[in-house]
Order: structure tokens, then sequence, then C-alpha cells
């Protein structure tokens, strides 16, 4: 016969015992942790997006302001890439943005990166970096890389360096390209530096420089300085154009030509945002991208901004009247077009 105590303990203690999760059990548990990381991620892949975007309009804001500082020293802002003929100083096909490099905190890469000698050919004018210069300029720069974009610093180099026509460069990417406004205008001018001065419609051109009192639509009605980056279009996916989407920051390309060095340091608005050409801007954030105004101020404009660009085959003959084509067929274009000329006439804003 049981001891009344011990039934009582067993009766109390027992039945308390710990049990184990049953299978369905641990599966549902799984799920319901599984639903929360899928609820949870793209909040948390969006706070990081949004962080990315705010540290890239730090970027590009502080290249305007280098680009202000310069215009404050001199009364002009720099070409989009000097050239031997047409440039007093001179420097052989080096980038705007190296000319501003000791205006952005980064005096020791202009002084070790001195312009060596131009090296001629039927299309292009290239300066080479060699030595120590060449291991510092092939660096990744912060003031020129947007944190979103995937390409690995030397990406879009080694892309550009794909054709013999485009010589070697010798520097890492830079995502911000300059405005040079609704097409590159190489090509139809013939190496006509007038010509090249009447139809260039932007602010940092392919040719001789001008001053913000040259840009008469208004300082925050116009591009300065714009992203270049994103995904390529689906037909340059697999060729070295679909890493050409960012440019180069030292630049050296023939300002005189219309080649694809000249997408090392500008970009035009002939294709719509995001269109994926590698002479477009662009980015690799959601819905737009970041560009610059010529009074220092940074807007995101969405990709969805109206965009109607020029039809080309108006502007090949190399004459003053069709040089001139360009502005005079500007109203007619998208707002899109109309923000990257300096004096279109209308009052678009980017906002």
């Amino acid at each position: 016969m049981a001891h009344p105590r011990s039934a009582a303990v067993h009766g109390r203690f027992g039945d308390r015992l710990p049990r184990a999760f049953t299978l369905v059990e641990l599966l549902v548990v799984i799920a319901i942790v599984a639903m929360l990381i899928g609820l949870l991620l793209p909040a948390v892949q969006s706070a990081r997006e949004t962080a990315r975007r705010s540290a890239c309009s730090q970027a590009i804001r502080q290249l305007a302001l280098g680009l202000h500082a310069y215009h404050d020293g001199r009364r002009e802002l720099p070409p989009a890439a000097a050239s031997p003929t047409i440039h007093p100083q001179q420097l052989n096909g080096w980038s705007w943005m190296y000319m501003i490099l000791p205006h952005i905190e980064q005096q020791p890469l202009f002084d070790a990166l001195s312009p060596g000698t131009a090296v001629g050919g039927w299309s292009r004018t290239v300066t080479f970096i060699s030595g120590s210069a060449a291991t510092i300029a092939r660096g990744s720069l912060a003031p020129f890389t947007c944190p979103s974009c995937p390409l690995a610093p030397l990406e879009p180099q080694d892309a550009f360096n794909a054709s013999p026509v485009n010589g070697g460069y010798d520097s890492s990417k830079s995502n911000y390209l300059g405005n040079a406004g609704v097409y590159s205008i190489g090509e139809p001018t013939n190496g006509n530096a007038a010509l090249m001065a009447a139809c260039s419609s932007g602010v940092l051109r392919h040719c001789d420089p001008i001053g913000f009192r040259d840009v008469k639509d208004g300082l925050s009605r116009t591009f300065l300085i714009g992203e270049a980056g994103g995904k390529a279009d689906p037909l340059l996916i697999g060729t070295p154009n679909d890493r050409r989407q960012p440019g180069l920051w030292a630049g050296q390309n023939n300002t005189l030509q219309d080649n694809p060095a000249s997408r090392t340091i500008s970009r035009i608005t002939r294709y719509k945002l995001n269109s994926g050409a590698y002479d477009a801007f662009g980015s690799s954030h959601p819905g737009g991208a970041n560009f610059a105004m010529c009074d220092g101020s940074v807007v995101f404009v969405a990709d969805t901004i109206e965009s109607n660009g020029p039809d080309i085959n108006g502007y090949r003959s190399a004459t003053t009247a069709n040089a001139a084509t360009i502005e005079s067929n500007l109203p007619t274009f998208g707002v899109y077009q109309r923000l990257s000329s300096r004096s279109e006439g209308t009052q678009s804003r980017a906002d």
C-alpha cells in the first residue's frame, strides 16, 4: 500500500514535469520567425539605402562646393577637360575633377599627380599616370564614389581600356560627372572650337570654360553635376559598356572629338535618366538620381521626369546655323533636357 504522502507528492509535482516541443510546434515557430525576417528585411534594406543616398547627396554637394571655390578664385568654371589647343593652362586632357582636388581636401593627391606629356592620336589626347602617382590614382576615392554603386573602383577603367582607341587612364571610378548639356557636341563640329561653343548647352563644357554669370536660366534651375551609374541597357550586358556606367575622375580625354573617352568626365541628357546608355546620367538608387544644381543645392530627380530628347541627325552638319539648333529647339524638349541647358529660357525646376 502506497504511503499517502508519496501519492500527494506525485500528484503535486509529477504532473508538472516539462515536456519538449513537438515537431509541428517547432516548424510553426520557424515559420513565424522566417515571416518576421521577411517583413523586417525590406525595411532594413530601405533604411540602409536611405543612408547611402544621404551619403551620396553629401558627396555630390561637396563636389559642387569645390566647383564654387574654384570659380571664386578664377571667375570661371573649369572646362570638362582641358585641351592644349583651347585652354591657356594646357593641362592636356585632365578633368574638372582633377582641377578641383585642392578645393575638396585632396591637395596631396593634386600635388602627386602633376600633369604629364600628352600622347597624340587621331581621336584622343591621353595623359598617362605612372609610378607612385598611379598607385594613388587607382585607389578608391570617397569624394567621387556613391556608396550604392556595386562596381569595383577599377572596373570602369578596365572597361574603357578595352578599346585601343581610348588609351590608358589609370584612375579609379567617379559616380559624379559634369553636365555637358543635351548632346555631346564633339562629332558634329569636327573639332572646330567655335562651333563647339555655339552648340554646347551644358555648364561643364567640352570646350572653353564659362562662369556662373553665363547660366542665364538661374543657378537653382540648371544642372551642374549628376550621378553616373546604375544598370546598363540590356543590349549592353556582357560588353565593355556594361561597366562604363560610372566615369573616371582623372578624365584624360580629347575634348575635340566625340569618342567614348568623353564619357569618362561628363554625361548628356539626350537619353532618359537611368536609360542604361553609358553616356547618360543614372544611379544605383531606386527611382532616380542625385543632381547638384549650379547654386550648390542637391535634388533627387525621379527617373519619371518628362524627357523628350532631340533627333541627333539634325545636328551632324558642322555649320554655325546647325550648331545652334540645339539651343533654338530646347523649348520643345522635356523638363529633363531643359534643366541641362544653361540658357534655355524657361523656368523649369527639378523639383
